[in-house]
C-alpha cells in the first residue's frame, strides 16, 4: 500500500490590522512499517533531559511525531542529547503542539 498517512496543515494569525492565513495543503506519506507508539510523559524537573519512550518503535523506524505540552504554564523543550549537551529543536509553551517528521522512515 501507499499513502497511508495524510497530513493537512494551516496557520492563521491576526493582530490589529494584520491578518495572515496559509493553507499549506495536504501531503501524503507511506507507512512502511505498521508500528506506532503513544502516551503521556510527565516531566518532573526543569533542566533535566529525559528520553521520550518509544515503546516498540526503534530509532530506525521513526516517522511522524506529534507533541503537545499539556501544562498550562510550563515550557517544554524537545531535542537531542549529544554526549552531555542538550540541543533543543522544538520549544512548546503551555498548551502548544508540534507535528514533525523525524528521521528514520522514508
Amino acid at each position: 500500500m501507499a499513502n497511508e498517512i495524510t497530513v493537512v496543515t494551516s496557520m492563521r494569525a491576526a493582530k490589529g490590522d494584520y491578518n495572515f492565513a496559509r493553507n499549506v495543503g495536504e501531503i501524503q506519506d507511506d507507512w512502511t512499517t505498521a508500528i506506532s507508539s503513544e502516551g503521556v510523559m510527565k516531566v518532573t524537573s526543569a533542566g533535566t533531559a529525559e528520553a521520550v519512550p518509544l515503546g516498540d518503535v526503534s530509532s530506525t523506524q521513526l516517522g511522524w511525531a506529534w507533541f503537545r505540552n499539556l501544562s498550562a504554564s510550563d515550557t517544554v523543550e524537545i531535542g537531542v542529547l549529544a554526549a552531555t549537551t542538550f540541543h533543543p529543536l522544538i520549544k512548546l509553551a503551555g498548551g502548544q503542539l508540534a507535528l514533525v517528521k523525524l528521521p528514520g522512515e522514508k
